[in-house]
């Protein structure tokens, strides 16, 4: 609960106090459903150095350096500066949208959140217990301007896929130049995904063992994966709460009670749908449910990805990801040379949205699966047991898998570097990368294309 509280100060510059009450929020129902990453642009709007907020606790919390994003699993922001009522302190930063969902998101048994220093969020907490010791602000009461309107203006600001700071001087760099760059980024991307794989499966190693906390990393990738449309979050904090070798053990093999456990995990059916399996789960550790009920995100949400059906592909990989047994499949379907289409796949990844033709979104989905979930794990657990054939697999998969269907994005983003418009899916993740990761303002030293137009005199 927030108690109204007032205060006056200049009104001047971002952040500025302003004299103001904060009231109780309004029922959820009239709130804007904002998603976390525009929430993460308001507060990044709003926090310039120097920029004042209260905190839920009534403290100031003045900004020194909002630090760097976190492109790996954990806080949002790592390395930044906050001075709270004159103390200076160092450390992460979270985002949420809700305050509640610290505790949904269960960061508070994550030792990676330790030594957080803010949490920001855009609604404060619905329940009491909810609320963390952690010096918390809550957007919607330090902004000046009605929500809708600082929305609406964040919006209308939206980049578009083809807005590089490069691009007015693009086409005079060399076309190899370009090609380059796409495919450093797209190796940056793979490194990257899969030192976020390698640290989920170090973090599980001292409990369960190297073997299943291989298999437990890949089960929290996929879970989160299957979340696509609004639930990333809810199906990874469900796949961390019920771990895979739980789930496995209480199902016995069959997927129906895969399912059961999950939904009851979830908080999607209070009935005991099989004999037990409540008491089962208890004496594993597991209290059903594990993912607060606000977690779950169902308005807007197209049918085809409702949490249900997500729910019933996680229940049909369990078996599969219990034993790595596709791997050896996987090895004979890359044997051919020359690009591998996710048509061949799927008696090898039978736990994926099914594939279908090229132009249907469950094909494009698969596609992204395999080039952002496999093969990270593979090349990660690869280089864990020092096997360099499950590494060579793993770049087959990256480097020869067919592209998903081309779209506005990253037909905008090839023609800003002319480079071919038919891709191979790694080429496609290069340009994201490039796009999602290197294309901000004081990182053109870091891109080859970059440094190409400098040493140019552009």
């Amino acid at each position: 609960m927030h108690i109204p509280t007032s205060y006056s100060a200049p009104q001047s510059g971002h952040g500025a106090f302003v004299t103001m009450v904060r009231e109780r929020a309004r029922s959820s129902r009239r709130r804007p459903r904002i998603p976390e990453d525009q929430v993460t642009r308001m507060w990044l709007r709003e926090a310039v150095p120097g920029a004042r907020f209260l905190t839920t606790r009534g403290a100031v919390a003045r900004i020194v350096s909002v630090g760097t994003p976190n492109r790996q699993d954990g806080p949002d922001f790592l390395d930044a500066r906050i001075e709270i009522d004159g103390a200076l302190h160092a450390g992460p930063i979270e985002i949420h949208v809700h305050e509640d969902d610290w505790s949904a998101h269960r960061h508070g048994m994550d030792p990676r959140y330790r030594g957080v220093i803010l949490h920001v969020v855009l609604y404060g907490a619905s329940r009491p217990g909810a609320v963390t010791g952690i010096p918390t602000v809550v957007l919607v009461d330090a902004l000046t301007r009605p929500l809708r309107s600082v929305w609406a203006d964040l919006l209308a600001d939206e980049p578009s896929a083809s807005r590089f700071f490069c691009a007015p001087y693009a086409g005079l760099i060399p076309a190899v130049v370009s090609d380059v760059a796409m495919l450093l980024a797209a190796a940056q991307r793979l490194e990257r995904k899969q030192r976020g794989v390698a640290e989920r499966m170090d973090a599980w190693t001292p409990a369960v063992g190297a073997e299943a906390a291989a298999s437990q990393a890949l089960y929290e990738l996929l879970a989160r994966a299957l979340g696509y449309g609004g639930n990333q979050d809810a199906m990874e904090t469900l796949a961390r709460a019920l771990p895979l070798h739980v789930v496995d053990a209480v199902s016995q093999g069959r997927e129906s009670n895969a399912l059961a456990a999950l939904r009851l995990a979830a908080g999607r059916d209070a009935r005991e749908t099989v004999p037990g399996l409540r008491r089962s789960l208890r004496a594993h550790g597991v209290r059903p449910p594990v993912v607060e009920t606000h977690a779950w995100r169902s308005g807007r949400v197209r049918a085809v990805n409702g949490i249900d059906l997500r729910l019933g592909q996680l229940a049909a990989a369990v078996r599969g990801l219990a034993g790595l047994h596709w791997l050896v499949r996987l090895e004979a379907a890359l044997a051919e040379q020359g690009p591998v289409h996710a048509a061949v796949l799927p008696g090898v990844f039978d736990f994926l949205p099914p594939v279908r033709p090229a132009a249907s979104a469950a094909g494009e989905r698969s596609r992204e699966i395999l080039l952002n979930v496999i093969a990270p794990f593979l090349l990660a657990y690869g280089r864990n047991r020092e096997e360099e054939r499950l590494c060579r697999t793993a770049s087959a998969l990256y480097h020869r898998l067919h592209p998903a269907p081309r779209n506005a994005k990253l037909d905008a983003l090839a023609a800003q570097f002319t480079v071919p418009s038919e891709l191979y899916g790694y080429m496609q993740q290069g340009l994201i990368e490039m796009h999602d990761g290197l294309c901000v303002p004081g990182l053109c030293s870091e891109c080859i294309i970059g440094s190409a137009m400098w040493g140019a005199g552009r």
